[in-house]
């Protein structure tokens, strides 16, 4: 899940967003601004970390939390081989 990696390797700063709503940083040039540690486990993997994300609220809204409400609808359906229903949602909250 993204939400796991947020405040390891993923951290929201509009301060460090400048021309857009995400952006990605060497970890050698951006580590002392952030906790960040040169490894991350992920599964039963360490991997190491070389580059960070920064993002604006409005970012993770769109590409993680807007995505995510609209298919947990649709989940237990794909789960018991139903078939599509067309779902028109106008309010994700």
């Amino acid at each position: 899940s993204p939400s796991a990696l947020i405040d390891k390797v993923n951290f929201q700063s509009d301060e460090f967003c400048v021309t857009s709503n995400n952006e990605f940083y060497e970890l050698e040039k951006i580590s002392h601004n952030f906790g960040v540690t040169d490894s991350v486990l992920i599964g039963r993997q360490t991997k190491r970390v070389v580059k960070i994300m920064t993002f604006k609220r409005i970012w993770i809204e769109k590409n993680y939390l807007e995505p995510f409400r609209f298919y947990v609808l649709r989940l237990p359906r794909i789960a018991l081989g139903l078939p599509f229903m067309n779902l028109f949602i106008d309010d994700f909250g």
